[in-house]
């Protein structure tokens, strides 16, 4: 009989130390994918933001492409207007940074 009863509770205390591990490590898997989607909503909100400052740049460049034209060639070309100072940084200081 108390064989039968060590077998009953060392039964019970292995299921429970199962149930016990199983539910721990959901919390674990739970806790990480909560922290996962929060830096993916932190993504979608700078996403979007920058989306927005993307559309209303197309609206601006629309409406007066001559903007946009001159941004390109300041940006690609290097071109100034006149009586503006270039400013050039040498490549040995920004590989210092």
């Amino acid at each position: 009989m108390k064989k039968r009863l060590k077998l009953h509770r060392l039964i019970y205390l292995g299921v429970s130390g199962y149930i016990a591990f199983v539910l721990i490590h959901q919390q674990i898997l739970i806790h990480s994918i909560k922290v996962e989607q929060i830096s993916r909503m932190d993504q979608i909100t700078k996403l979007k933001s920058k989306n927005e400052m993307l559309k209303g740049q197309e609206k601006t460049y629309e409406s007066n492409p001559d903007l946009y034209y001159e941004k390109l060639a300041r940006e690609k070309l290097g071109l100034v207007k006149q009586d503006e100072t270039p400013i050039v940084n040498s490549p040995e200081k920004d590989a210092e940074k």
